[in-house]
């Protein structure tokens, strides 16, 4: 009787080294994903430890910006509180009385000083009729009135020559803001006969 061997068939062998379904192309394909897996990882890990320390230190950097604010708040408080505190001192050695009577005597030297600029003198206008009026006019009366500057003169001209040059000699004076006729006539006499308003400058006899 002769032996028999059961040898594989060619076919088989084929089918078990066939790349799709060979043992060793699946061990190289896992490998190939673990590996890439591997790597992903490494990558998440580092890009994620870098995204901590940037978080971790913008953290740290507004945590020392919010003490520093609070300690310059805290400082400027200290220093509030201590001129305040000078202040309340500097009022409690204040002597209230000695400044309300300084206070006092300001006004009463501000208010003598506005009568002494206000105050006309009455000599000053005497004074300018007496330089101004010429030979041939007279001054037959005088009336002014010294809070508005103004003063009215009744005068006596020999001629109308003489008048016209009594008028230009006050409109040419520097204490003389304004000259006018109110009136112009003749008397029986034949002298001219007028009256003059004069309207001074309070800059020429106001008391300096």
């Amino acid at each position: 009787m002769n032996d028999i061997k059961l040898m594989p068939r060619e076919s088989d062998r084929d089918k078990g080294d066939s790349p799709g379904f060979g043992f060793s192309s699946k061990n190289g394909l896992s490998k190939g994903v673990s590996e890439n897996i591997s790597k992903l990882g490494k990558d998440i890990t580092l890009k994620g430890g870098f995204l901590f320390g940037l978080s971790l230190m913008f953290l740290i950097v507004a945590i020392l910006l919010y003490l520093g604010l609070w300690g310059y708040k805290m400082s400027l408080d200290k220093q509030k509180d201590g001129l305040a505190q000078k202040i309340s001192e500097l009022n409690q050695t204040r002597d209230v009385e000695f400044e309300n009577n300084l206070m006092d005597l300001k006004d009463k030297i501000e208010g003598l000083k506005n009568i002494l600029n206000n105050q006309v003198y009455s000599s000053g206008i005497f004074t300018l009729i007496e330089d101004l009026v010429v030979p041939q006019v007279r001054f037959a009366s005088f009336n002014g009135d010294l809070a508005q500057m103004t003063v009215n003169l009744e005068t006596l001209a020999i001629n109308v020559d003489s008048l016209v040059k009594q008028m230009v000699v006050f409109k040419n004076d520097g204490r003389v803001e304004k000259a006018t006729f109110n009136s112009v006539g003749t008397d029986n006499s034949g002298q001219i006969n007028s009256t003059i308003e004069l309207q001074l400058k309070p800059s020429g006899f106001y008391q300096k």
